[in-house]
Protein backbone atom coordinates (compact mmCIF):
# COMPACT_ATOMS: atom_id res chain seq x y z
CA UNK A 1 0.00 0.00 0.00
CA UNK A 2 1.13 3.69 -0.75
CA UNK A 3 1.82 5.63 2.08
CA UNK A 4 2.31 9.24 2.25
CA UNK A 5 3.86 10.90 5.67
CA UNK A 6 4.04 13.96 6.03
CA UNK A 7 5.56 16.92 8.79
CA UNK A 8 6.32 20.52 9.70
CA UNK A 9 9.32 22.20 10.67
CA UNK A 10 7.90 24.94 12.69
CA UNK A 11 9.68 28.52 11.68
CA UNK A 12 10.50 29.27 15.16
CA UNK A 13 11.38 25.70 16.17
CA UNK A 14 12.05 24.98 20.45
CA UNK A 15 16.00 24.42 20.51
CA UNK A 16 15.32 21.03 22.53
CA UNK A 17 13.41 19.54 19.90
CA UNK A 18 14.85 16.78 18.54
CA UNK A 19 14.76 15.60 14.74
CA UNK A 20 16.76 12.42 14.54
CA UNK A 21 14.06 10.05 15.56
CA UNK A 22 11.98 11.47 12.66
CA UNK A 23 14.86 11.07 10.22
CA UNK A 24 15.81 7.80 10.93
CA UNK A 25 12.00 6.33 10.99
CA UNK A 26 11.95 7.78 6.93
CA UNK A 27 14.85 6.10 6.38
CA UNK A 28 14.12 2.85 7.92
CA UNK A 29 10.28 3.25 5.81
CA UNK A 30 12.63 3.25 2.47
CA UNK A 31 14.84 0.84 3.24
CA UNK A 32 17.86 3.25 3.07
CA UNK A 33 19.60 2.00 6.02
CA UNK A 34 22.17 -0.90 5.52
CA UNK A 35 22.70 -3.52 7.77
CA UNK A 36 26.42 -2.49 8.80
CA UNK A 37 27.08 1.04 9.25
CA UNK A 38 29.13 2.71 6.51
CA UNK A 39 32.86 3.91 6.99
CA UNK A 40 33.00 7.60 6.65
CA UNK A 41 36.32 9.30 5.45
CA UNK A 42 36.67 12.78 6.65
CA UNK A 43 35.24 11.75 10.42
CA UNK A 44 36.79 10.57 13.57
CA UNK A 45 35.39 7.09 14.38
CA UNK A 46 33.41 8.25 17.54
CA UNK A 47 31.08 9.59 14.43
CA UNK A 48 28.59 6.73 13.20
CA UNK A 49 24.91 6.02 13.95
CA UNK A 50 25.25 4.41 17.07
CA UNK A 51 26.75 7.49 18.81
CA UNK A 52 24.30 9.89 17.42
CA UNK A 53 21.93 11.01 20.04
CA UNK A 54 20.11 14.07 18.61
CA UNK A 55 19.82 16.57 15.82
CA UNK A 56 18.55 20.29 16.93
CA UNK A 57 17.69 23.49 15.51
CA UNK A 58 18.99 26.59 17.26
CA UNK A 59 19.09 30.25 16.48
CA UNK A 60 21.54 32.43 16.92
CA UNK A 61 22.25 36.07 15.88
CA UNK A 62 19.84 35.95 13.41
CA UNK A 63 20.71 33.27 11.79
CA UNK A 64 19.38 29.34 11.68
CA UNK A 65 21.95 26.25 12.50
CA UNK A 66 21.50 22.49 13.53
CA UNK A 67 23.66 20.74 15.98
CA UNK A 68 24.08 17.09 15.91
CA UNK A 69 24.77 15.45 19.83
CA UNK A 70 26.38 12.86 19.89
CA UNK A 71 27.00 10.74 22.83
CA UNK A 72 30.41 8.18 23.89
CA UNK A 73 32.85 10.50 22.67
CA UNK A 74 36.53 9.94 23.73
CA UNK A 75 37.89 12.80 26.36
CA UNK A 76 38.48 16.15 25.16
CA UNK A 77 36.88 15.56 21.68
CA UNK A 78 33.55 17.61 20.72
CA UNK A 79 30.45 16.32 21.51
CA UNK A 80 28.63 17.97 18.76
CA UNK A 81 28.64 19.11 15.44
CA UNK A 82 27.35 22.22 13.93
CA UNK A 83 27.51 24.62 11.43
CA UNK A 84 30.30 26.90 11.73
CA UNK A 85 28.68 31.19 11.79
CA UNK A 86 29.11 31.49 7.88
CA UNK A 87 27.30 28.72 7.09
CA UNK A 88 24.47 29.27 9.36
CA UNK A 89 21.01 29.77 7.38
CA UNK A 90 18.28 32.09 6.96
CA UNK A 91 15.28 29.78 8.08
CA UNK A 92 14.74 26.73 9.95
CA UNK A 93 13.85 24.90 7.48
CA UNK A 94 17.06 25.21 5.70
CA UNK A 95 19.63 24.43 8.79
CA UNK A 96 16.97 21.55 8.84
CA UNK A 97 17.57 20.00 5.56
CA UNK A 98 21.21 20.68 6.29
CA UNK A 99 21.66 18.52 9.39
CA UNK A 100 19.51 16.02 7.90
CA UNK A 101 21.91 15.72 4.80
CA UNK A 102 24.59 15.16 8.17
CA UNK A 103 22.34 12.75 9.46
CA UNK A 104 21.55 11.07 6.34
CA UNK A 105 25.38 10.59 5.34
CA UNK A 106 26.26 9.27 8.91
CA UNK A 107 23.37 6.50 8.95
CA UNK A 108 23.78 5.48 5.27
CA UNK A 109 26.94 6.77 3.56
CA UNK A 110 24.79 8.87 0.92
CA UNK A 111 23.49 12.55 1.44
CA UNK A 112 20.54 11.55 -0.28
CA UNK A 113 17.45 12.55 1.90
CA UNK A 114 14.37 10.21 2.25
CA UNK A 115 11.65 13.08 1.73
CA UNK A 116 11.52 16.98 0.30
CA UNK A 117 10.12 19.84 1.53
CA UNK A 118 7.53 22.26 0.62
CA UNK A 119 7.71 25.18 2.62
CA UNK A 120 7.91 23.86 6.11
CA UNK A 121 6.66 20.58 5.73
CA UNK A 122 8.08 17.62 4.90
CA UNK A 123 6.87 14.63 2.55
CA UNK A 124 7.71 11.55 1.72
CA UNK A 125 6.47 8.35 0.44
CA UNK A 126 7.07 4.62 1.22
CA UNK A 127 5.46 1.19 0.52
CA UNK A 128 3.98 -1.33 3.12
CA UNK A 129 1.40 -3.17 3.63
CA UNK A 130 -2.19 -2.12 4.25
CA UNK A 131 -3.35 -1.80 7.61
CA UNK A 132 -6.51 -3.84 8.18
CA UNK A 133 -10.23 -2.45 8.08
Amino acid sequence: MFQLNTARIAQNPDPMQCYRDMIVAALNAKGLVPAAPPALSGFPGYVHRYNVKALTLEQEEGLWSYYLHLERVPSGMPNCIGLPPEFRCETSIEAFMAGAELLCLIYTGEEDLPFFAVGNTLMFTAYGPGTAA
